[in-house]
């Protein structure tokens, strides 16, 4: 393996990722994958300028920090993928981002929330980390608007409203139906969850015996939720509003 502590540049055998910022205003990452039973090859076109919240850090006293970046709020994706001898072309939008810390981020969260929408004319990224008792149950909330390719609003002062609480067995644990995100005088969000492409109950791999004290002594249930979504955004710019829907897809990580 090889990598650049420069940019990315990273080369694992047959496989690599590589970023071009000479031809454009925006970066273009290629990634390449080939192994026996799948492989790929796509590039990544940004549209909008990187992001990050603030100055990119969330510090959570002595504990340590937690850092997110987005390289590519929103890019067009095109390439190929293969399955065995089946290559399919592939042609659409695409993300990416990184984060990091230096501290077990988990004993301070309780659940999170993450997604994105892609518009005909607005991007909007959020997240929504609501803290545990050891941090006062403070929510950190943080969302990225973009007007085409222009980022318009980076804040973190949203109210967000859950309601229509369903069980899922297999994660013994509950999630939202339906997610309201409001920005007085900006920006109104709405998600009504129609299916769930993933459920994980993160403990279903550890040992029985962690299993057992984790759910009976401590109570938790962790698990993962990764859903399809209708959404219905306003947005309010320069005294007119903007209406949008279609379908999406966002996450839901539980750590109690």
């Amino acid at each position: 393996m090889t990598t650049s502590k420069v940019e990315a540049d990273i080369h694992i055998g047959k496989n690599h990722l590589s970023v071009n910022y000479s031809q454009r205003n925006y970066p273009v990452y290629t990634l390449h994958i080939d192994e026996e039973e799948i492989g790929c090859h796509w590039k990544f076109i940004g549209e909008i300028t990187g992001w990050k919240p603030g100055n990119g850090q969330t510090k959570f006293g002595k504990r340590g920090y937690f850092a997110w970046t987005i390289p590519l709020p929103k890019a067009k994706v095109k390439g190929t993928i293969r399955f065995g001898t089946e290559q399919l072309k592939v042609n659409g939008f695409g993300y990416h981002d990184h984060n990091w810390g230096n501290f077990a981020l988990a004993k301070v969260i309780d659940y999170w929330y993450w997604g994105r929408i892609y518009s005909d004319q607005f991007t909007l990224i959020y997240a929504y980390i609501q803290c545990n008792k050891k941090m006062n149950y403070y929510p950190i909330k943080v969302l990225m608007l973009a007007n085409n390719n222009q980022v318009i609003l980076s804040t973190g002062e949203y109210q967000l409203f859950q309601n229509n609480f369903q069980m899922n067995k297999k994660v013994a644990n509950t999630y939202p139906g339906h997610l309201t995100l409001n920005l007085a005088n900006h920006l109104q969000m709405t998600l009504t969850v129609e299916k769930i492409l993933d459920a994980e109950n993160l403990l279903a791999d550890r040992n029985p015996i962690i299993q057992f004290l984790a759910k009976h002594l401590l109570n938790l249930h962790l698990g993962y939720f990764r859903f399809t979504s209708h959404y219905e955004l306003t947005v309010s710019l320069d005294d007119e509003n903007y209406h949008g829907h279609g379908t999406t897809l966002h996450e839901m990580v539980i750590l109690k």
